[in-house]
């Protein structure tokens, strides 16, 4: 059982000095969520793709899902850059600035419902590693965000505007990249 795990482990990390970000590679990645409590469930699909227009910098479209059980609906498609410092052998520091539009409904406490347009200006830190030359997990620390929204509710609009700093445990999230070279 020893021997297996240590060939394993040694055919694993044989393949990491591999991984590198190069012009003209394409990321597929995104993340999926789900959460539950207290007989209420939420769901998440958040797919993106970038293509590398320089060794350590890509531009790209994002779009997402997000939707519950209180009848909230919302869809959010963006555009990101996203640039990278390698820190050590598969290991990539990323600082990635984005401007998305969010728009969806909700009925949660209100049998007239809402209507809500956000449109979020953002920048975010975060971290990839690359478990192959062509799969890397991510880790996105939390985000700096200036966001100007829109809410109708029974014929009235309010307007809000805020900047909001998350940084802390409960904004960090996950994802998963698959690298198309070039």
């Amino acid at each position: 059982m020893k021997k297996s795990l240590l060939i394993i482990a040694l055919m694993l990390f044989s393949t990491l000095g591999f991984a590198q970000i190069t012009k003209g590679d394409i990321q597929l990645g995104g993340s999926v969520g789900f959460s539950g409590a207290n007989g209420s469930s939420s769901f998440r699909l958040a797919p993106q793709a970038g293509l590398f227009v320089t060794d350590l910098a890509s531009v790209g479209l994002a779009i997402s899902y997000n939707g519950n059980m209180s009848n909230s609906n919302f869809f959010r498609f963006g555009v990101f850059s996203r640039f990278h410092k390698k820190v050590v052998d598969n290991f990539y520091f990323y600082v990635q600035p984005s401007i998305n539009y969010l728009t969806g409904s909700s009925e949660s406490g209100n049998p007239l419902g809402s209507k809500l347009r956000i449109l979020d200006i953002g920048i975010a830190p975060g971290v990839t590693y690359f478990l192959s030359p062509k799969f890397a997990l991510g880790l996105n620390l939390g985000s700096l965000n200036y966001n100007s929204t829109t809410n109708e509710s029974g014929g009235l609009e309010t307007n809000r505007e805020e900047f909001t700093l998350l940084m802390n445990l409960n904004s960090a999230s996950f994802n998963i990249s698959y690298f198309i070279k070039k």
